[in-house]
Parts: structure tokens; C-alpha cells; sequence
């Protein structure tokens, strides 16, 4: 399950998933944990920012063209370039847009170089 909150580049299938079961006595809640990707086409030169809970899923879909007037069609094969995981909705749709602001490739080449920046990001944006 994906997560859309009406950004470019944040999966169109829906919102966060919250499940609960029954277990013996207890009450199981299971929340969905989400990470930010990004990722690079080399046909493009141009990387792509998203959030989703399953990453693995989502970069299939990409490079399967699954939505087939997106900009990520263009730009067939999509790799991993960096993936911030374990984050709540919130917090990773948060994440998502900080970066998409900075509209800076420089930026996002440095959050693979320096990894205290990600450590910021994952600070200030800790609700």
C-alpha cells in the first residue's frame, strides 16, 4: 500500500493503512511504517522524490510504467538512489516535500554524501 498527500512524485493508490486484530486477548494495532525514496534515471539524468510503505513495490511500478501518463514513464529504467526508512506517514510525507522544496540536485547528491543531514531532517521533522 502506497500513500498519496497530493504531491508530485508521492504514490496515487491511496492514503496510510492502520490495521487491527484480534489476538487471544489482546488488541493488536499495526501501523504502517513509510520511507522516502529517491530514485535516478540515467535516460534522464534526473531523480524522482516519493513516499510509499512498500518501496519494493513502488519501484516496480515505476519502471513497469503502471501509470502510464507519468512523468517517471520517461525515464524507464528508475534505480535506487536513497531510501529513508521506518518513518511514520506524517513525518515521511514531511521529509517528501522539505527535499521537493529545495528543488536542488546538489542538495539531493549531498543527503547520500552526508548523512547528518538526514539526521536533521529525521529531527525536525519528529512529531
Amino acid at each position: 500500500m502506497t500513500v498519496n498527500h497530493g504531491v508530485s512524485g508521492s504514490s496515487p493508490e491511496g492514503g496510510a493503512r492502520k490495521a487491527s486484530q484480534k489476538c487471544g486477548a489482546f488488541l493488536v494495532i499495526m501501523i504502517s511504517m513509510f520511507c522516502v525514496y529517491i530514485i535516478y534515471s540515467s535516460k534522464l539524468n534526473r531523480f524522482y522524490i516519493g513516499t510509499t510503505d512498500n518501496f519494493e513495490i513502488r519501484l516496480k511500478q515505476h519502471n513497469s510504467a503502471a501509470y502510464p501518463n507519468s512523468f517517471t514513464c520517461n525515464g524507464i529504467p528508475w534505480t535506487q538512489y536513497l531510501l529513508i526508512e521506518n518513518l511514520a506517514s506524517n513525518q515521511a510525507y514531511a521529509i517528501e516535500l522539505h527535499i521537493k522544496k529545495m528543488k536542488s540536485k546538489k542538495y539531493i547528491e549531498n543527503l547520500l554524501i552526508y548523512p547528518e543531514i538526514i539526521q536533521r531532517l529525521l529531527q525536525r521533522y519528529s512529531f
